[in-house]
């Protein structure tokens, strides 16, 4: 079975959004050189997504810096009135993706309050 690529999981994870959360939920730009694959925006919420190819606790480490760097990057900029403001009221959820996570990557997340 051929690897998904990028886009697909991203499109799956929209749709997941827009159902978990009674709302619909859109793909917003990223800064260039953003560090993660997506910021998707449903209801009152901004989820930062980084999808990686298996769960493998190597690469869930190197997702869980990823959404970690860019979410302080949001933070610091969410009272600027530049390009990278976060919309009003919006509650940042960091968000790794992956086909499948084992029980070291998802304790991982845990402690990192990262779903």
């Amino acid at each position: 079975m051929k690897a998904p690529t990028e886009q697909e999981p991203i499109c799956e994870t929209i749709e997941r959004l827009a159902k978990l959360t009674d709302t619909g939920c859109q793909k917003l730009p990223l800064q260039p050189g953003s560090s993660v694959d997506a910021l998707l925006q449903a209801g009152p919420f901004l989820f930062v997504v980084e999808w990686k190819s298996d769960g493998s606790p190597g690469l869930v480490a190197t997702a869980l810096e990823q959404v970690r760097r860019c979410v302080a990057e949001m933070e610091r900029n969410r009272h600027d009135d530049g390009v990278a403001a976060l919309p009003l009221g919006s509650v940042i959820v960091p968000l790794v993706v992956t086909p499948f996570i084992g029980e070291i990557g998802r304790r991982l997340c845990a402690e990192r309050d990262v779903g």
